[in-house]
């Protein structure tokens, strides 16, 4: 795949040194010689060419992974999105093609033509699913579900916030509230973050959001609701993947 990538590279930055370097920023915001999103690449440092790089190419090989190592789908989904490009091809089939913007049709045509390669990366190394999140970039990708925070601590394959009663709980990415659920802690919610992946927060009291609810990236979806004798309350965040279960630890933004 690397001379597909070298011809991928030229195209989403040219090889322009200012673009590689920081100085010159793309019109909808993507930084740096892969041209990277800042906010899916948070933990990247997009001007420099060697991370860029290696994000650039840990996501590609992501989505080959997930698209059987059809190279025309991949390139696609680095442009246009994952999940556009897998609605497409539940939608259109083999013709999944016709659907795709202009601007990625473009891209295609400059990168392979009309080749169509396929190349299989193979199973993922152990852990490189902390790469990608949603299809969004490696790194920590997910703000804290809680504001206040006074302790964080593992409990099992949860991560357990210690919080002020009453502190804000947010949304750690965009998605979609697939269920809210009762529970001994307060309100559970489940979001649906696209491609398999999905987050759960149990303890949030007065929820805002119901279920089938679009939130946004730190949106407030309630309060921390149970308190001890010292005013405190807990929140317990997961991930999952596919319905596995990941260490939340390893998306989380560092503060």
């Amino acid at each position: 795949f690397g001379a597909i990538f070298e011809r991928q590279i030229g195209q989403e930055s040219g090889y322009d040194p200012e673009v590689a370097f920081g100085l010159r920023v793309s019109s909808a915001g993507a930084e740096g010689i892969a041209q990277l999103m800042p906010q899916y690449y948070p933990s990247v440092n997009r001007a420099n060419p060697q991370e860029s790089l290696v994000a650039g190419a840990q996501t590609m090989r992501h989505y080959l992974a997930v698209l059987d190592g059809d190279v025309r789908q991949a390139l696609s989904a680095y442009n246009a999105g994952l999940g556009r490009v897998q609605s497409l091809i539940r939608a259109y089939g083999d013709d999944w093609e016709q659907g795709l913007p202009a601007e990625t049709k473009r891209y295609l045509a400059e990168i392979l033509g009309d080749a169509a390669p396929i190349v299989h990366v193979g199973p993922a190394a152990a852990g490189s699913e902390a790469a990608v999140f949603g299809g969004a970039g490696p790194g920590g990708v997910l703000v804290a579900p809680v504001d206040a925070v006074l302790e964080q601590r593992s409990v099992g394959a949860l991560v357990e916030f210690v919080a002020t009663a009453g502190s804000v709980v947010r949304a750690p990415a965009e998605g979609v509230v697939s269920q809210v659920l009762s529970g001994p802690l307060g309100q559970t919610l489940v979001l649906d973050h696209g491609n398999g992946w999905r987050t759960t927060i149990e303890g949030v009291l007065g929820p805002l959001v119901e279920a089938g609810a679009s939130v946004s990236r730190a949106q407030p979806l309630g309060v921390v609701g149970v308190a001890d004798t010292f005013g405190r309350g807990l929140v317990r965040f997961g991930v999952t993947l596919d319905g596995r279960s990941l260490d939340p630890r390893r998306y989380l933004l560092r503060s």
